[in-house]
């Protein structure tokens, strides 16, 4: 059974306030992002570190094994609490996600510890899907203090997948912008 991971213990220090509760859609980012997650991963992971837990049934909320140490530590808890051998895996501050683009990058990711966009030679880890394999590399990163994501894949067994592929899914590719600041979130209202 496909399992979707969303990132939501993020600071939002440049948003000025927590990313998960904007209102989006008549509800917020998270319940958002979870609901299309939903199409295609009947099984749903949130990474959180607060008390705030989303109200949707069937979705288990995990926090950090490994605090303060970004998405990193996110994919890190997302996918020790997996009960299958790899995940998608998202953040809240993605609220375009397209349904079929996750299940397109689910059905090619067998046999590679990670499936990834890219854009020129720029990858897009918060959209990706993710092999349990990943679990003890992260571990090893985060103890040696590295917390950027794109180290990982120096080490392990990844497949990209030009960003242009995901046209098909969303013309604009929407799909992969995050929301950062207030004021890409009020640009990102227009396009709702």
């Amino acid at each position: 059974m496909p399992v979707g991971i969303v990132l939501a213990g993020g600071l939002s220090t440049r948003a000025g306030q927590d990313k998960a509760g904007l209102p989006w859609c008549g509800t917020d980012f998270l319940h958002t992002v979870l609901e299309r997650l939903g199409q295609v991963c009947p099984e749903r992971i949130v990474v959180m570190n607060r008390v705030w837990i989303p109200d949707v049934p069937g979705v288990k909320v995990v926090g950090d094994i490994i605090p303060q140490c970004g998405p990193l530590s996110g994919i890190h808890a997302g996918l020790s609490s997996c009960p299958d051998q790899q995940a998608f895996i998202t953040a809240c501050d993605m609220p375009f996600l397209a349904p079929a683009a996750v299940e397109y990058l689910l059905s090619v990711s067998s046999g590679w510890d990670a499936v990834v966009p890219v854009r020129g030679s720029e990858l897009e880890p918060l959209f990706a899907v993710y092999a349990r394999s990943c679990i003890p590399v992260i571990e090893s990163l985060l103890q040696q203090n590295f917390r950027k994501v794109q180290r990982l894949f120096s080490l392990i067994r990844y497949r990209t997948i030009d960003c242009e592929e995901f046209r098909r899914f969303d013309p604009h590719l929407n799909l992969f912008r995050n929301i950062n600041t207030m004021d890409e979130y009020r640009e990102a209202k227009g396009d709702e």
